[in-house]
């Protein structure tokens, strides 16, 4: 059976969030024994919100150069309501 490049991009894709998914009960336990819970969470969601935003920034360059501004700043407002559209 011939697999194709398009099919092993998912399937890294889903093993990666597998690994995440089970070394997140550990890396937690872990955490909370030397940092306050609410601390830990704002550094996970940190780091993770850095990765995201540098990895759609990369992928889609195209968009930074259209951007201006305003427009950056409704995005920023809008993550931190936690609501975002497509505007």
């Amino acid at each position: 059976m011939k697999t194709s490049k398009t099919r092993l991009l998912p399937l890294a894709e889903a093993l990666l969030v597998t690994f995440l998914w089970s070394t997140s009960y550990i890396l937690i336990k872990t955490g909370l024994e030397g940092i306050n819970p609410w601390a830990f969470a704002a550094y996970r969601y940190s780091i993770a919100s850095i990765i995201l935003v540098a990895a759609t920034l990369y992928k889609h360059k195209e968009l930074v150069t259209n951007l201006n501004l305003s427009c950056l700043l409704i995005f920023i407002l809008l993550g931190f309501t936690g609501y975002f559209n497509d505007i």
